[in-house]
C-alpha cells in the first residue's frame, strides 16, 4: 500500500467515526482543526532553527526589525549575509548575537575583541568577558582576514559575535550595517 492510500484509508475511517460524533463536539473537533492549522501557518514566520555550534541557541522566537528598534549588546540578530568562505557566497540568513552597538568602544588587542562602555576601560559592558579572539586559519585551513579597527563603534554599525570559537563573524568581515538587521532573534532553546 502507497503512502496516498494510506492517507485516503486513514481519512475514510476518520471520517466514519466523526459522522458519529454530537453536533457539538464536531464544532469543536473543527475549530480546534483550524486553530491547528492557523497556527501552523504561523510557525515558520515567527520561529527560527539554527543547527549550527556558532551561537548557544538553538530555537529562537524571531520579531520583524523596523528602523528605530534599540538594538543593544547581547541581543541576537538575524542577518542576510554572504561571504565567499561560505557556502560559494550564497546569501545565507545568520543569527548572531550583537557584540558591540554605535557610542560603545570596540577594543582590538592583537585579534582579541572586547566591548566597554566610553570612558570605562575597566568594565566590559558585554557581562565582563572577552568578545572573542580572532584565529588565523579556518577549519579548512584558509587564512582568515582579522578585522583591524579598535575606537568607537560609528553609528549604524554593529559588531556581531558568535558564542563559538570557530564562529564566522566581525572578528573578520567586520562591521555591519543595522539597516541590515532583518529579524530581533529572542532564544526559547
Amino acid at each position: 500500500m502507497n503512502y496516498i492510500e494510506k492517507i485516503k484509508n486513514w481519512w475514510l475511517s476518520s471520517r466514519e467515526q466523526i459522522a458519529t460524533w454530537s453536533r457539538k463536539k464536531r464544532i469543536v473537533f473543527i475549530f480546534l482543526l483550524a486553530l491547528v492549522i492557523a497556527g501552523g501557518a504561523l510557525i515558520p514566520s515567527r520561529f527560527a532553527v539554527t543547527l549550527s555550534p556558532s551561537v548557544n541557541h538553538r530555537i529562537f522566537f524571531i520579531a520583524k526589525y523596523t528602523a528605530g528598534d534599540t538594538v543593544k549588546s547581547g541581543d541576537y540578530v538575524m542577518i542576510l549575509f554572504s561571504s565567499p568562505l561560505i557556502e560559494n557566497g550564497k546569501p545565507q540568513k545568520v543569527i548572531k548575537r550583537v557584540g558591540c552597538v554605535p557610542g560603545e568602544v570596540l577594543l582590538n588587542n592583537d585579534g582579541e575583541f572586547s566591548c566597554y562602555l566610553p570612558g570605562d576601560d575597566e568594565k566590559p559592558s558585554c557581562d565582563g568577558t572577552l568578545l572573542g579572539k580572532a584565529k588565523e586559519f579556518s577549519l579548512k585551513g584558509e587564512r582568515l582576514p582579522v578585522f583591524s579597527h579598535s575606537g568607537v563603534v560609528p553609528e549604524g554599525k554593529m559588531f556581531l559575535i558568535g558564542s563559538h570559537k570557530d564562529s564566522y563573524d566581525s572578528r573578520y568581515f567586520g562591521f555591519v550595517n543595522v539597516k541590515d538587521i532583518l529579524y530581533v532573534a529572542h532564544p526559547i532553546i
